[in-house]
């Protein structure tokens, strides 16, 4: 085990980056195109809406 303790300074970012900053990120990443595709599905629909709206007028 004393290898680990002497190579922990080139471990534990690694670590940090792979157990902590890859999860959140692809969480952030679901998260934010969940949020992209809800805005673009109000955007379609305002607009659907707004052209309808035009054609009949």
């Amino acid at each position: 085990m004393g290898w680990l303790a002497s190579s922990w300074p080139q471990v534990w970012p690694n670590l940090l980056a792979n157990v902590i900053w890859v999860p959140l990120a692809a969480l952030h990443h679901w998260l934010t195109r969940r949020e992209i595709r809800h805005l673009h599905q109000q955007h379609r629909a305002t607009l659907n809406a707004a052209l309808a709206e035009r054609s009949t007028s």
